[in-house]
């Protein structure tokens, strides 16, 4: 059993496939770890379902090719064809709705017309290629909407990092004496950022400073995840602590761990 494709929190989310143990294959949408949306199936070793799921089951409108030119087209309810005008072959894959797909996930890209191609050595129809390419069509517009749901986010974070620098004071001249010069080293271990604070700033000017800095200085995509520390001594300061840096031994001048949190 092999599953590749996307998954969220855990279950089976978006494009996929799925490889059974005696050798059927699934591609299509997941929705909640099953087979839901639009999906093309290869199973009996010569049969191909090209169609609509819900939950595991064939639902919606569906065809259904075999050997010797038997077929199905129509429209399915619960894993059954709903007419038989159109039928020539009346045997069903058992349905998936309690089928355990167990946990083997990753993330990759691949070709499926291959398998597709190469399934029993069948040779594919035109309609057959033309609902490959509907489906892949559809996995192109899930990806591009997810761009630009991204876009979007990367807009408003900011939008708000903005804000925060905006209500940032500015930093201290050099021959102030309350200055307070703090090192900021990156979760990545290769970069760094100095700058000038008040011995009596709270540690959460700290925080914002780095909010300021937008997403681009991090590994992961919410950059308000984080948690500074002092790694020698050992300390780690809380965003909502009331202490000043001059309270918390940061003055006159410190280096501080930008550490990101799961």
């Amino acid at each position: 059993m092999a599953y590749i494709g996307e998954f969220s929190m855990g279950k089976k989310n978006g494009m996929g496939k799925y490889i059974f143990p005696n050798g059927n294959i699934y591609y299509g949408e997941w929705e909640q770890n099953l087979m839901n949306g639009y999906g093309i199936y290869l199973f009996d070793q010569s049969k191909i379902y090209i169609g609509e799921w819900l939950n595991g089951l064939k639902d919606g409108y569906g065809e259904i090719y075999g050997q010797n030119n038997n077929y199905f087209f129509g429209y399915f309810r619960n894993n059954n064809n709903n007419n038989n005008k159109n039928n020539k072959n009346k045997e069903y894959e058992p349905n998936y709705a309690d089928y355990d797909f167990g946990d083997d996930e990753e993330n990759m890209n691949y070709d499926f017309l291959n398998d597709f191609k190469d399934y029993n050595n069948m040779k594919l129809s035109d309609g057959q290629i033309l609902a490959y390419q509907e489906l892949k069509l559809r996995e192109l517009e899930k990806m591009e909407e997810q761009k630009n749901i991204e876009k979007e986010k990367i807009i408003e974070e900011k939008k708000e990092s903005n804000k925060i620098k905006e209500n940032l004071k500015q930093e201290p001249d050099d021959d102030n004496p309350d200055k307070c010069i703090i090192l900021f080293r990156f979760p990545d271990g290769e970069k760094s950022v100095q700058r000038k604070f008040l011995k009596q700033d709270k540690i959460k000017v700290l925080y914002d400073f780095i909010k300021s800095l937008g997403r681009d200085i991090f590994m992961e995509e919410d950059h308000h995840h984080f948690s500074l520390l002092q790694t020698f001594p050992y300390k780690l300061f809380d965003e909502i602590q009331n202490n000043t840096l001059e309270q918390e031994g940061l003055f006159p001048n410190s280096v501080l761990q930008i550490k990101e949190i799961d």
